[in-house]
């Protein structure tokens, strides 16, 4: 159930990102370009997840999705300098909900 809720999650702010980029601050056409650019990567996600799912086992794409915010999370904090602390702050705690929902998927399918 938690791993439906992430692939939907995920899908929908994919398309949200990508469709309508100024939505998350973007200023300049740089700022929206990259704000398209990680809307198709968490679109494509979702729907890689929910694909998965639906054949039984969405085990990889979850691990991937986990990779990437770990990765936002990261480069988000390590990108201070060029960006500020608040901004640096700000995108790596847009992942920190992903990262709580797959590990909490992961150790409710080991409960099973």
């Amino acid at each position: 159930m938690i791993a439906w809720g992430i692939a939907a999650a995920r899908s929908a702010a994919g398309a949200v990102l990508l469709a309508k980029p100024e939505l998350a601050r973007t200023h300049t056409g740089a700022e929206r370009m990259l704000t398209r650019l990680v809307g198709v990567r968490d679109l494509a996600l979702g729907l890689g997840t929910a694909a998965a799912l639906t054949r039984g086992d969405g085990r990889l794409w979850l691990a991937a999705g986990l990779a990437s915010d770990a990765s936002d999370v990261a480069v988000s904090l390590r990108s201070a300098p060029d960006v500020g602390r608040t901004e640096a702050t700000l995108g790596a705690l847009l992942a920190v909900p992903f990262i709580a929902a797959a590990i909490a998927a992961e150790l409710a399918r080991r409960r099973r």
